[in-house]
Order: C-alpha cells, then sequence, then structure tokens
C-alpha cells in the first residue's frame, strides 16, 4: 500500500462494523439463531473472551496477571470493566 492511502484510511465505526456484519450475518445464513434473535459482534467479542480465560485455566496460566493484557486488548479504561 502507498502511504497516500493508508494516510486516508480511519478506524471503523461501529455502525459500519454493525452494518458490514448484518450483511455477512444474512450472507451467511446466520439468522434467528438465537431464539429468534440475530447474532451480534458483541456476542462475538464476549465468546472470544470466555474461551480465552477458560483456555488460561485449563492452561494453568495466572488468570489474574493476564487479564491487563486482555483488558488491554479489548480497549477497556479500567480493568474493573474487563472483569
Amino acid at each position: 500500500m502507498s502511504s497516500n492511502i493508508l494516510s486516508k484510511t480511519r478506524a471503523l465505526d461501529i455502525r459500519s462494523a454493525d452494518y458490514a456484519f448484518g450483511l455477512l450475518r444474512e450472507k451467511l445464513g446466520l439468522v434467528n439463531l438465537l431464539g429468534g434473535r440475530n447474532p451480534r459482534l458483541y456476542d462475538l467479542r464476549h465468546s472470544f473472551v470466555c474461551h480465552r480465560v477458560l483456555a488460561w485455566y485449563e492452561a494453568g496460566e495466572n488468570v489474574d496477571a493476564l487479564m491487563p493484557q486482555l483488558s488491554r486488548y479489548l480497549g477497556h479504561k479500567k480493568i474493573s470493566d474487563t472483569y
């Protein structure tokens, strides 16, 4: 990519992300799977976090020591929001 293209990029806002996810969800046939509700990006994020923490426990990792990394990855300003 040229530096000109990179200088014009911007972060994806949540409305655009949700819209794109909705298109993908429909294209893949992932509609009304959750008791009549459609899966949301937030659902995927929550599942990722639960699986990550469970994997740490199963691996015998110190989960409390790793939580700051997970919190940073999720973009939380306060670690309490991660817990």
